[in-house]
Order: structure tokens, then C-alpha cells, then sequence
């Protein structure tokens, strides 16, 4: 009984956090819009990639590492991460950091 009471308890946190979501990324404080061709961020910064399967995010860290974050899945999903300190390119998308630390998007679909 005590493990079927643990099961449903540890079911529903999963299902609360599932439907609530997390903040995004860390680092990633704001999100400025769809990623375009050229389209400049400083660290905090983030953008959503049109066009794709998921919530895809094209976001620079605290740190000055860009990344690229695809979300997966729906209902319990989870996140997968590509980041860079020099130039990030993929299959969807291509950025470069400029001299001054910001980051800009050389393409997107």
C-alpha cells in the first residue's frame, strides 16, 4: 500500500511539472522573438527558431556560450542542448559571436 501511495504521489509531481513547464534554459532571461537572419544577442538573451518541430531556442549564457535547445517530446518532455563559444552551426541554424561578446544569426529556415 505505502508504494502504491509513493508511486501516485511521485506520478503527480511529474504530471505538475509536465503541465506547468519549466523558466527555459538556464541563463536564458529573455526571449526577444523569432530567430531572423542577423538578429544580435547579448548573454541572457534568446530567440525561438521558426519553423521547426519543437520550441527550439537559439539563446548566449552568462557565460558568452551560445546554444541551441531543442525541446522533445510533448507531454513529459525533456531538452537537448548544443552550446558553443566561437561559432554554433547545425543542420537548422548558423550564429557567430561578434568582438564584442553578442551573438549574431547567420541563418535560419
Amino acid at each position: 500500500m505505502a508504494r502504491w501511495i509513493v508511486g501516485t504521489i511521485l506520478f503527480s509531481l511529474l504530471l505538475v511539472v509536465a503541465c506547468v513547464g519549466g523558466s527555459g534554459p538556464e541563463g536564458l532571461e529573455t526571449v526577444v522573438g523569432d530567430c531572423q537572419t542577423g538578429t544580435t544577442l547579448q548573454a541572457g538573451e534568446g530567440c525561438t527558431i521558426a519553423n521547426t518541430d519543437a520550441d527550439d531556442t537559439f539563446w548566449v549564457d552568462h557565460d558568452g556560450f551560445a546554444c541551441y535547445t531543442v525541446q522533445e517530446g510533448s507531454f513529459l518532455s525533456s531538452s537537448n542542448s548544443e552550446c558553443s563559444n566561437a561559432s554554433l552551426s547545425n543542420d537548422v541554424m548558423s550564429a557567430a559571436q561578434n568582438d564584442d561578446g553578442s551573438w549574431s544569426v547567420g541563418r535560419v529556415p
